[in-house]
C-alpha cells in the first residue's frame, strides 16, 4: 500500500513476504474480488475517468472517524478509571481483611494470627475465585464492551465508504482489501481477550509458589493480610497485596484497551485517505503473480 518507500523502512522488509503474509490471512471470498478489481483496474483504458486526485479518499467517513474514534477512546479511558477506583475500594484492607477472616483464610491460634494457605492447587483455586475472579470478569466485559463500540463505529464507517467507492474498479480495491483482512482482525483481538483470564490467574499464582510449610505468625489480623501476597507488593506500596496486582491488572488492560483504540484510529487514517492515481501502476498484476 505504500510502493516503494516500503524499501526505505527499517529493516528494509520484502515486499514480497509482505503480500504473501497479508494473502494468507485474506479470506478466501474478498482474496477472489479483490483480484478481479485489481486486473480490472490494470486491465481499464484511457485513464480513470471519473476519479479523483485521492482514490477511496472517503471525506464523509473520514470526518465520521475523527469525531467517533478519539471520542470513544477518551470514554473508555475514563470507564477504566472508575473500574481501577470501584476495585481499589474493595481491596482496601477495611474491606478485605473482615472477608478473609469469613472465608477463614485468616485465623488465629496460640502464636498469633497467620494466613491459612498450604499452598494446593485447589486452595489456590478457591482464593482465586473468592478475591479475583470478579475483578477479572469485569475487565474482560469492560474490553467486549469496547470492541462491540469499535466494531459499531467501524460498520458505519464502511457503509459510507463503500458507497462512494463505486466510481471504477481501483475505487473499489482498498474496501475489497478491508473487508477481506476484518476476520483476521476480530480473531486477533479476540485471542487477546480470551488470553487475559489466563494471563491474570498466572500471575496471581506466581505469588503462592513454594506456599507449602509452617506459615508466619503475626501479632494482628490486619498485619497478617497486608502479608498476603508481597509478590504485588515488593515494596509495600500499597495497603494490601492484592491492590499491588490491581495495580499491574489495570496497566496490562490499560494497554489493551489502548492497543485497540490506536490501532483502529491508525488502521482508517492509512485506508480513508486513499491513495494517489499516480500510485495506479502499484496494483497492476506482474506477471505469473496472483493474489489468489
Amino acid at each position: 500500500m505504500t510502493g516503494s518507500s516500503m524499501s526505505r523502512m527499517h529493516g528494509r522488509p520484502v515486499r514480497d513476504e509482505i503480500i504473501r503474509r497479508m494473502a494468507l490471512e485474506i479470506s478466501g471470498t474478498w482474496a477472489v474480488v479483490l483480484q478481479e478489481h485489481l486486473e480490472a483496474a490494470a486491465e481499464q483504458v484511457g485513464g480513470f475517468a471519473g476519479e479523483r486526485e485521492l482514490v477511496s479518499h472517503s471525506p464523509a467517513a473520514w470526518a465520521l472517524y475523527q469525531e467517533l474514534f478519539p471520542a470513544l477512546n477518551e470514554e473508555f479511558t475514563e470507564k477504566l478509571s472508575e473500574f481501577r477506583n470501584k476495585w481499589q475500594q474493595r481491596y482496601s484492607l477495611n474491606v478485605l481483611l473482615p472477608a478473609l477472616i469469613q472465608g477463614h483464610w485468616i485465623e488465629q491460634d496460640a502464636e498469633g494470627w497467620f494466613f491459612n494457605m498450604r499452598g494446593s492447587v485447589q486452595e489456590l483455586k478457591n482464593l482465586y475465585y473468592e478475591t479475583l475472579h470478579l475483578m477479572v470478569g469485569d475487565a474482560e466485559k469492560f474490553l467486549v464492551m469496547k470492541s462491540s463500540r469499535i466494531l459499531h463505529i467501524q460498520d458505519r464507517i464502511t457503509q459510507i465508504w463503500h458507497k462512494e467507492a463505486l466510481l471504477s474498479p481501483a475505487s473499489k480495491i482498498l474496501p475489497s482489501l478491508e473487508a477481506g483482512m476484518r476476520d483476521a482482525e476480530i480473531r486477533l483481538f479476540k485471542h487477546m481477550r480470551e488470553g487475559l483470564s489466563t494471563l491474570a490467574y498466572q500471575h496471581y499464582a506466581a505469588a503462592f509458589k513454594g506456599a507449602r510449610g509452617k506459615s508466619l505468625r503475626y501479632p494482628t489480623a490486619a498485619f497478617a493480610a497486608r502479608n498476603i501476597g508481597k509478590y504485588w507488593n515488593p515494596l509495600g506500596l500499597w495497603e494490601t497485596g492484592f491492590l499491588g496486582y490491581l495495580q499491574n491488572f489495570c496497566d496490562y488492560v490499560a494497554g489493551l484497551q489502548r492497543l485497540m483504540g490506536d490501532w483502529y484510529h491508525n488502521k482508517w487514517t492509512l485506508y480513508l485517505r486513499g491513495f494517489s492515481i499516480g500510485q495506479l501502476d502499484l496494483f497492476r498484476s506482474r506477471r505469473g503473480y496472483s493474489m489468489r
